[in-house]
């Protein structure tokens, strides 16, 4: 490497350490905007391209059933975390699918497995 580039590099390196420590601004800073509060998000279609039921999409996301379909019925706005989730759910679904694939989704008509300590004292 030559030594004019090398200095440079080493200059900013310096310079981001400032940064990190607050002893410096940053010459740019970027905030994405914000998402338009009126925009609306097609949550059956989102669920849709996930091909999950409203029950099965509400377990995944962390709510009811009940807000699943008020939203999808555009009785009501998803806001919040919930927002976020489902921008992302539908702008980068294979997200989504990487962040929760250690959650199991109900199959509709699967019954829920008994807790392991209840099993255990059944068999006793």
């Amino acid at each position: 490497m030559k030594a004019e580039l090398f200095d440079e590099l080493a200059q900013s390196i310096r310079e981001g350490g400032s940064i990190l420590r607050v002893e410096k601004p940053a010459s740019r800073t970027f905030r994405p905007a914000p998402p338009s509060p009126t925009a609306s998000i097609n949550v059956a279609g989102i669920r849709a391209s996930h091909n999950l039921t409203q029950s099965q999409f509400a377990e995944l996301i962390g709510v009811t059933t009940a807000t699943v379909r008020r939203w999808e019925q555009n009785g009501r706005v998803p806001g919040g975390p919930a927002r976020v989730l489902l921008h992302i759910a539908e702008k980068h679904p294979q997200m989504l699918r990487a962040a929760t694939s250690g959650f199991q989704v109900r199959r509709p008509g699967a019954r829920r497995q008994p807790p392991r300590r209840a099993a255990q004292l059944k068999s006793r």
